[in-house]
């Protein structure tokens, strides 16, 4: 039977809450209102499952593919997709690309249920994290399920932010943490290459295959690099320290210093700076004496950014990116 409410685990394993899949409770009368509802076990009132087997949050994508085989059956007998069903035009394409990278790679996914609002279409709408010793929202890979006048796509992070994506027609040239990569009509077959790329640059950045194993493996060693590196960024550490004081001598606007603040990637932190030609070259405008005491300042204050970055990089045994080049 699929119902329409969805189970979402506490802190207890064995106390449930049941939230409602609509966003706005107040809804207007759905379709699930209709004679068939009875007839089919569709019930607005219950808890979500297939054939007795509860849709809950942290399932399986082997769990999913045996309910979703399940759901086929009945939208057949049906003759069409329903409200609350599974099985729907937005999650099908979701759905298929996550069984391919299953199969294919060997990946396992875990599944998080969520219902759109009445006005977007008001189907269930899953979400596929890859499984790993990670919250779900920070997971290497995430497949979203579109919805009305929105397309599904992918967000990647953690391991597999920065890796080269040169060739996969978008617009960054390396994969950028919290962009969504969409697809635009059939997802399973745009975007097959795009993983493809994606596993050829990390087998060549680590030198291993990009297996679940692997990528976990990877991803415990650069949860305790991001803990180090928290100790001197992000929390008032030295790093910090530094970089405030540069940026509090105003450089874009007194020497047009352009820079960005210092990231964090799996392999190498990242320092975009673009020093003027006068403070690369110094002998070409008459040599550091010549310098005022706001120009020393101000070379001085860089440096210090730079070398706690560098000697960063050095400890932990990845490289340092500080460069004009973007």
């Amino acid at each position: 039977m699929i119902d329409i409410l969805m189970q979402t685990q506490l802190n207890s394993k064995d106390k449930m809450k049941y939230v409602k899949l609509f966003e706005d409770n107040n809804i207007y009368e759905s379709k699930l209102n209709e004679g068939w509802k009875e007839d089919h076990g569709y019930d607005s009132e219950g808890t979500t499952t297939i054939d007795g087997t509860p849709l809950k949050n942290g399932m399986s994508i082997k769990q999913l593919i045996k309910l979703w085989k399940k759901d086929e059956k009945l939208e057949k007998k049906i003759g069409s997709s329903p409200d609350g069903s599974l099985v729907n035009y937005y999650a099908k394409e979701s759905y298929e690309l996550a069984t391919l990278l299953h199969k294919k790679y060997g990946w396992d996914f875990q599944v998080e249920f969520y219902r759109t609002a009445w006005n977007y279409g008001g189907h269930i709408n899953p979400s596929y994290h890859l499984k790993g010793p990670w919250e779900s929202r920070k997971s290497p890979i995430t497949i979203n399920t579109g919805r009305a006048g929105s397309n599904g796509g992918v967000q990647f992070g953690g391991i597999l932010d920065g890796l080269d994506i040169s060739g996969s027609g978008y617009r960054s040239d390396i994969i950028e943490s919290g962009t969504h990569y969409t697809w635009s009509i059939r997802a399973a077959s745009e975007m097959s290459e795009f993983f493809a790329i994606i596993s050829g640059s990390f087998d060549r950045t680590y030198n291993l295959p990009m297996t679940a194993k692997n990528m976990v493996s990877l991803g415990k060693s650069f949860l305790k690099l991001r803990k180090a590196w928290m100790k001197i960024w992000g929390t008032g550490g030295k790093l910090d320290k530094a970089y405030d004081k540069f940026t509090a001598l105003r450089p874009r606007k007194n020497f047009g210093i352009y820079y960005s603040s210092p990231s964090l990637y799996p392999k190498y932190v990242k320092w975009y700076i673009d020093l003027p030609r006068e403070f690369r070259h110094p002998d070409e405008y008459g040599g550091q004496d010549n310098w005022s005491d706001e120009k020393w300042e101000m070379d001085s204050a860089q440096e210090e950014v730079s070398s706690i970055i560098t000697n960063f990089c050095r400890k932990h045994g990845i490289n340092d990116w500080i460069s004009a080049d973007k």
